[in-house]
């Protein structure tokens, strides 16, 4: 694929567009990205400060980071990190139940993000007629998807009813070996401590809901920032379509959607009347941005293993730690 997308592009001319592309730019937007990551961290703390955990937003910023770091190196739809997550999280004493409950809330208000800005793409779009049908209809399915999916959560979750222990009946594993049924009795109780952050409400529930369109905002942000320092000009309504095709590579069977990324970049500049080569150069600063923070995550990664140790578990509270 990438071999592809360097014969069908001038990679020349985004090799000169990114000679110039200075230093002092790229820091500005690096900053950006890292605060997007800082806003995922932060809700992800008034979750956990919910369940009365009073972890530390650097420690917990530094767990989003070594997750982001395994899910953009192994090719998993960026869902092998979350289980390293909540793992992560028992080292600082968080009961696994509500580590990984955590985990479960923080990717469910990720999801909800998703719906609620595809559903106005398409409303603006409606309005405005700026964007083909065919798009329209792409992100219209994307958006059933994600609202389907929304609903099933949340009507699972909010009743107090399984979602993951569901399959496990359904499949029926515990036929297997005695030990998945003492794995699918602890998903249950994972379950149930997700299931009262919506039964509860209290002040971290009506945080992380105001919290969670402005993370996505300033991922928005991000990639506006990005494409201005290139010299184009995005509005809101080609914004959400470059995440939208940014979004749909992760999803690809490859490491960091490699090639996909780059495809989907360039085309979907083309298609909003750029050059090919702009949205080449875009996709590059891109993947530089993502494989700094998955360096920085996997570091986090190896500091907490040799600080805290990576074998073990507590399912048992203890001190706040900051």
């Amino acid at each position: 694929m990438l071999y592809l997308v360097f014969r069908l592009f001038d990679w020349r001319q985004a090799v000169d567009i990114l000679k110039v592309f200075s230093p002092a730019k790229f820091l500005i937007f690096f900053s950006a990205a890292l605060f997007t990551h800082s806003l995922h961290a932060f809700r992800h703390k008034l979750i956990l400060r919910f369940y009365h955990q009073n972890i530390g937003f650097f420690r917990i910023l530094g767990v989003r980071l070594a997750g982001f770091s395994l899910s953009y190196l192994i090719p998993s739809a960026t869902l092998a990190g979350e289980p390293l997550r909540g793992h992560l999280l028992t080292r600082f004493g968080v009961d696994a139940r509500i580590g990984y409950a955590s985990v479960i809330l923080d990717k469910f208000w990720e999801l909800a993000a998703n719906f609620v800005l595809m559903a106005s793409f398409l409303f603006l779009s409606f309005i405005g007629r700026k964007i083909s049908w065919g798009i329209i209809l792409a992100v219209s399915a994307s958006t059933l998807f994600y609202l389907v999916v929304f609903y099933f959560f949340y009507s699972r979750i909010s009743r107090n009813k399984g979602i993951f222990s569901v399959i496990f009946r359904i499949l029926k594993v515990g036929r297997l070996s005695g030990r998945f049924n003492n794995f699918e009795g602890k998903i249950l109780e994972t379950e149930k401590e997700a299931a009262s952050f919506f039964r509860k409400k209290r002040g971290e529930f009506f945080g992380v809901l105001f919290l969670s369109p402005l993370v996505y905002f300033s991922w928005l942000a991000e990639i506006w920032l990005l494409a201005y320092f290139l010299g184009v000009n995005l509005g809101f309504l080609e914004v959400v379509l470059v995440q939208f095709v940014l979004g749909l590579a992760t999803l690809m069977p490859v490491s960091g959607g490699l090639g996909f990324l780059e495809a989907g970049a360039a085309a979907v500049f083309v298609l909003l009347g750029f050059q090919g080569a702009g949205g080449l150069s875009f996709s590059i600063l891109q993947r530089i941005k993502d494989l700094i923070l998955a360096a920085i995550g996997l570091l986090s990664f190896l500091y907490f293993w040799i600080k805290n140790g990576i074998r073990g578990g507590s399912d048992n509270k203890i001190s706040p730690m900051g």
